[in-house]
């Protein structure tokens, strides 16, 4: 996937005054770029405490959107049964909000898929995981905005039915469109618009972005993170699900994995619906759509965001 943003080098001096405004007595020894993630910028930072040996934080600059910086802290503090970086300190650096947080252990599910060595557990601890997510339930759906540490939901702004205005807006007001032929453009409006109008279930928290390079596992498959927050919204958490299990071109997960994800949401009091496969395939075309909407030309996200659909349509009845 391309980077959306560009990166935001930071002089020594920088890191310095960030290391001494939150971390007394600790100063940096070290600090270079993270490679996860494409629209922020992340450094790890190695500091030094006398007598305590060495220590490893993470700086988060909040690049793409500056107001996430607030949300994402206010989620820090209210899932404290989910395991995320506590955060250390945060403010300003280079004229973006940032945040401070400790270092997770554990390596990505993206890093040991690709190995072809995804610990058995994996699967059944990430579903209850997502479990303890989606518990939290809100009024009604939309973004989430952080305000003095709570959260508030904020409307999409897509008219009163949001999901049925998102997608018109996307396939009819959008690049989305055009990128994909008019041909493929009516024919997933015909395939999606029955079902836009349909009652929708309570909004609960969704992480928005729960792929597998946000999640953190260690060698055993325990959960020892989860990762960017950014896209976390009030909706239906069967996105977190479908994003997870979406094919991707690089890797992919174990056989049985989505049985294993399932029986970990299970044990903790969450049953999906029989049909739970499609219903994730259909909301990820919102996702898909998303991505076609950029005004700047991704040309292998567009790809993999048309692939997607072209896959949908023909496997849909009478496709």
């Amino acid at each position: 996937m391309e980077r959306r943003t560009e990166i935001i080098e930071l002089t020594t001096g920088q890191i310095d005054a960030v290391v001494a405004a939150h971390l007394p007595g600790e100063s940096a020894r070290e600090f270079w770029l993270l490679s996860g993630g494409r629209a922020n910028t992340n450094y790890a930072i190695e500091t030094v405490t006398h007598g305590e040996g060495f220590r490893l934080r993470v700086l988060r600059l909040h690049v793409r959107e500056p107001k996430t910086c607030s949300k994402e802290i206010a989620l820090a503090a209210m899932l404290t049964d989910v395991p995320m970086p506590r955060v250390l300190g945060h403010g300003d650096v280079a004229g973006h909000p940032y945040t401070l947080t400790e270092h997770a252990s554990g390596q990505t599910l993206q890093y040991f898929a690709t190995a072809g060595r995804v610990p058995p557990s994996a699967a059944r601890n990430i579903g209850r995981v997502l479990a303890h997510i989606r518990r939290h339930e809100f009024d009604a759906s939309g973004d989430l905005q952080g305000d003095d540490g709570k959260l508030r939901v904020v409307d999409w702004g897509f008219g009163d039915n949001a999901l049925e205005g998102f997608v018109r807006r996307c396939l009819f007001e959008s690049p989305a469109g055009e990128r994909l032929g008019a041909a493929s453009r009516d024919r997933l409006w015909q395939v999606m618009e029955p079902r836009l109008t349909a009652p929708t279930a309570p909004a609960r928290l969704t992480h928005g972005d729960f792929n597998p390079s946000n999640l953190l596992i260690d060698a055993a498959g325990e959960v020892t993170g989860v990762l960017d927050w950014e896209f976390a919204h009030a909706g239906d958490p069967i996105a977190d699900v479908a994003n997870l299990l979406r094919p991707r071109a690089d890797y992919s997960l174990p056989d049985g994995f989505a049985e294993g994800l399932v029986s970990g949401l299970a044990d903790e009091g969450v049953t999906l619906p029989v049909d739970w496969r499609e219903q994730a395939a259909f909301t990820d075309l919102g996702s898909a759509l998303e991505f076609l909407s950029s005004p700047e030309d991704k040309p292998r996200t567009h790809a993999a965001a048309i692939r997607q659909i072209e896959r949908y349509l023909a496997d849909y009845p009478n496709g």
